[in-house]
């Protein structure tokens, strides 16, 4: 019942779509690094080099100093603070590349050990590549899916070999695996769901109750890491706080049907059913495995679309395999080419105007560079002040100011109980007055966005003009915050009773502030400001 090679050699036209379809892959794959989280994966990193130890309490924030923590990707994080030491970020970016190519190639063998030809393979990685659009950055979860792929070929090939029972070297090979993959990250556990499925599936058709031995051995050598059991407390953490992450992270939030990006994970999760149901039809039989992969990652891509990954890991080679069962040597050459230009295209008109503007390792769009270019310039006088940040800016702050200025969050799962406060807080001027008063934040670095609110004002002759004022000026009020930088993506705030008036008289900004000129412009008609104030503040 499983797919068969190809009788007839491939043709020129299949082996050239199927290059276009390496290509299109590999463009997506050159996308340059874009993730925030990538920083404090640095900021561990260093730390662990620094000290020859892993992480287990908090040292980057004033908001939880010295909490516990188990940094479940320490391996990971070594990783990427050798390769930002020998290469920088393009380094870090050879490195993306270098396991999205590993995975790619992965899928290309599991592919082929389902009998797709050089088109299928080839399409199947680019498709693998559309709808995984999370995994194309720097994460830890590039590892994760790497080795979910791996233990995929490694149990298909088992079942085409018709073996319910493990090997020795089977055992062992797993065992290296999950002990590895428990120090990379908590991927693992859809690693254990995938031994568990087919344990179950190889136990029902064979009644080998050995078959659950790779269950049992991965799940022992998970606890070969430095936290112990304590390695589990990071699902649950992250299970237990889903409703949050998905209220306030876009990332963690279910796979929108409306989305663009989203449309090959939708495509490619229709088709792997009506593939499952065709096979069904045409040959009377499906392996359990197939219907319990394609199943439950769906509903756990669609409930949280990172995971989406490992949903098109599984999807793609499920799908070949009931299309090469249930349909004829013609229908699925026509299919695969037809599939191929589509992904093409949509890969193009999508991702090429991305792919024409991006710069070559590094994306700047994510980080307020020029914000913490000022601040480490006033080191001196920041120096202990309690810092307020956006969730997403937190990691690089901590990196670039190496815990010098505590930031007060960053994507590391011991903050989860601030996402409310901190989303609420960027709603109301009176909740953010109240969040930043019990932290004793002293300084605030905020994304400039174009948000106002109209003002009616009368003018010295009597004259009415209504402004749209930016809304920072009601969140960050003048009596009691200066604004002493900001630039095209972030402001910076200073509380003006934490710092001495000379050093805020030098750096604010009381006139020339961003979009809000015409309102310096009649500052300076009535006589409440000084040209040369003015002109001095945009020197």
């Amino acid at each position: 019942g499983d797919p068969r090679a190809m009788n007839q050699p491939p043709s020129p036209l299949e082996r050239g779509a199927s290059f276009v379809c390496l290509a299109a892959a590999s463009a997506l794959a050159a996308l340059p690094l874009a993730n925030p989280d990538l920083f404090w994966h640095l900021s561990a990193g260093a730390w662990a080099a620094a000290h020859r130890a892993v992480p287990s309490a908090d040292w980057l924030s004033h908001t939880k100093p010295g909490a516990p923590w188990s940094d479940f990707e320490w391996a990971a994080q070594l990783l990427y603070h050798g390769a930002l030491g020998a290469g920088g970020m393009p380094a870090l970016w050879a490195l993306k590349m270098a396991a999205l190519v590993a995975s790619a190639y992965v899928l290309w063998r599991l592919l082929a050990a389902l009998g797709a030809g050089p088109l299928g393979r080839g399409l199947g990685v680019l498709v693998w590549m559309l709808a995984s659009p999370a995994a194309n950055d720097l994460r830890p979860e590039n590892f994760s899916v790497l080795a979910f792929l791996v233990l995929l070929l490694l149990l298909e090939r088992a079942r085409l070999d018709g073996r319910a029972e493990p090997a020795r070297a089977e055992l062992l090979g797993t065992a290296a695996l999950f002990a590895l993959w428990a120090n990379v990250h908590a991927g693992f556990v859809y690693g254990l769901g995938l031994l568990g499925l087919y344990g179950a599936a190889a136990a029902f058709r064979a009644r080998a109750p050995r078959a659950f031995l790779p269950l049992a051995v991965g799940a022992a050598c998970v606890l070969a890491n430095p936290y112990g059991v304590g390695v589990w407390t990071v699902p649950w953490e992250h299970w237990a706080a889903r409703g949050e992450l998905q209220a306030y992270i876009v990332e963690w939030q279910a796979a929108s049907v409306l989305s663009p990006w989203l449309a090959p994970l939708w495509s490619l999760m229709a088709l792997s059913f009506a593939a499952l149901a065709l096979r069904r039809a045409k040959t009377g039989a499906v392996p359990l495995e197939h219907v319990g992969l394609v199943a439950a990652l769906a509903w756990s891509a669609a409930s949280h679309v990172r995971t989406a990954p490992y949903f098109a890991a599984a999807a793609v080679p499920v799908t070949a395999a009931c299309l090469g069962a249930a349909l004829g040597e013609r229908p699925r050459r026509r299919l695969a080419l037809a599939a191929a230009a589509a992904a093409s295209a949509f890969l193009f008109a999508l991702y090429g105007p991305v792919l024409a503007r991006s710069p070559l390792a590094f994306d700047p769009r994510y980080v307020p560079a020029r914000a913490t270019r000022f601040l480490e310039a006033e080191a001196a006088a920041l120096s202990g002040k309690r810092l307020f940040n956006p969730w997403h800016w937190g990691g690089y702050l901590g990196w670039r100011l190496g815990g010098a200025l505590p930031v007060f969050a960053d994507g590391r799962y011991i903050f989860h109980d601030l996402l409310g406060p901190m989303h609420e807080g960027l709603r109301s001027p009176e909740a953010l007055a109240a969040l930043l008063g019990a932290h004793g934040v002293e300084l605030a670095v905020v994304e400039r966005r174009k948000q106002f609110a109209e003002m009616p004002v009368t003018r010295k002759d009597g004259g009415t003009e209504t402004l749209s004022r930016p809304l920072y000026l009601f969140f960050f009020p003048r009596e009691a915050w200066a604004l002493v930088h900001w630039d095209d993506r972030a402001l910076v705030f200073a509380r003006r009773a934490a710092f001495g008036k000379d050093w805020v008289r030098e750096r604010e900004f009381r006139w020339f502030r961003p979009d809000d000129l015409r309102a310096a412009e009649l500052e300076l008609a009535e006589g409440h400001a000084s040209f040369a104030s003015v002109a001095a503040e945009a020197n």
